[in-house]
This record gives C-alpha cells, structure tokens and sequence, in this order.
C-alpha cells in the first residue's frame, strides 16, 4: 500500500549498520595515528663514548619501541670536588717520587753518615723518571673513557668539551699543559733566589688550579687549553 512503510529486510538492516559504523571506525583510527606520543627519555654513556639521552615512543602498548639518541650535555663537576680529587692524586704523585728516588740512589755517591745532595745528572734523571713515569699513568688512566683511582672516588670522569671520549692525543696535551705551574715555579725560584726569595716563587705550583677562580666555567687551566672537562660520573 502506498501510505504503508514497508519494514526493511535483514539484509538490508545489517547493510545500514555497517555503512554508518564505518566512518566513525575510520575516524577513531585516524585519531590513534595522530595522537601525539609523550617519549620517555634516559641519560646513558654508549659504547661510542658520548653521553646520549635515548628517547623511547610508545603509541600504544602493542607497539614497538623506537629509540632516538639526542646528545645530552654532561654535567661539569664542583670545583670543590675536583680539588679533593687532585688532593688524592697528589698523594700518588708522592708515591711515584719516593720510586724515582730508589731508582736514582745508585746514581748518588756515598757520602759517609752525612745525606748529601744528588748532583745534577741524578737530579735531571730524577725528573726525567717523574716525568715518563707521570705521563704514562695519567695518558693510559685518561683516555678512552678510563679514570684514575681518585676519579672513581669522587665519581668524576674527563671528556672533550663536547662531551666525547679523550683519546691519547687530548690526555698527552692535557697533561703538557699541566706542566705549566710546575715549569713557571721554577723559573720563579731561580728568579727570586739571588734575592733570598726563592720559596716565594714556588706558590706558582697552583697557578693551573687558581686559574679556575678567573675562568668563566670555572676550568682548570690544562682543561681550558687542552679542551677537555671534568664532569660528574
């Protein structure tokens, strides 16, 4: 009958449903793919030798996750640290001075009871065996990522200025440069001795480490020259 509405099939009932899902199933799958993903991200040391943050996106927990590295600029140790770490290294400079004393002993004549001063070829001897032996200590415990004994106390580590691994090249330089309070102490002393003032010019030992105080980032002067920095580990 025409002013009849004739009941639709099953067919055609099931057809209307999905035909009006559809959309909205589409549209909620569009809104998944762009909703926005909050990465969760972890300061880690790689392999490579630089300090990296890993970025981990996450969509859903089905997902796979996907890292990104992104540099992560280390974090410069305290002043007050690195001078109680420097105060540890000084007792094993000792150390090394009191063996390059035993090496050079043969080479200092018997003097009966009375101590007698080295002469000069075993004084220069004496340094020359500071010197090579310091150098091969801190150049090996320098580079590639290792650390001396009272680094890892004071859980700091040495890196180039953009956070990289030193290699032998930066820790060899850096320990040069270290030599340079030592080397103006001298040349103080002798300057200052005709006049009775000799010990006066031996405070130039701390001229590195009192650079910090004018540095602007508080560096040491051998890490200002060298490029490198101490950071917290």
């Amino acid at each position: 009958m025409g002013g009849v509405l004739q009941p639709a099939s099953g067919e055609e009932t099931r057809a209307g449903r999905e035909g009006a899902a559809a959309p909205c199933s589409i549209d909620a799958r569009a809104n998944r793919r762009r909703a926005p993903t909050h990465p969760r991200r972890t300061a880690t040391f790689c392999s490579a030798g630089h300090w990296r943050a890993c970025a981990v996106n996450s969509a859903d927990e089905g997902a796979a996750a996907t890292p990104s590295l992104l540099p992560v600029v280390p974090v410069n140790a305290s002043l007050t640290r690195r001078i109680a770490s420097l105060g540890y290294e000084v007792m094993i400079l000792c150390a090394l001075l009191i063996i390059a004393g035993f090496v050079t002993l043969p080479l200092v004549p018997p003097g009966g009871d009375a101590l007698r001063t080295p002469d000069a070829p075993a004084r220069a001897l004496s340094l020359a065996v500071v010197f090579g032996a310091s150098a091969v200590y801190f150049v090996a415990s320098w580079s590639n990522g290792r650390r001396t004994l009272p680094m890892k106390t004071w859980r700091i580590a040495l890196v180039r200025r953009d956070g990289g691994v030193v290699d032998r090249r930066g820790a060899f330089t850096r320990y040069l440069c270290g030599w340079i309070g030592p080397a103006l102490a001298l040349a103080g002393y002798f300057a200052l001795h005709p006049a009775g003032a000799g010990r006066w010019g031996l405070a130039l030992l701390a001229f590195n480490f009192l650079w910090a105080y004018a540095d602007p980032d508080r560096q040491f002067l051998h890490d200002r020259i060298a490029g490198t920095r101490l950071v917290v580990r």
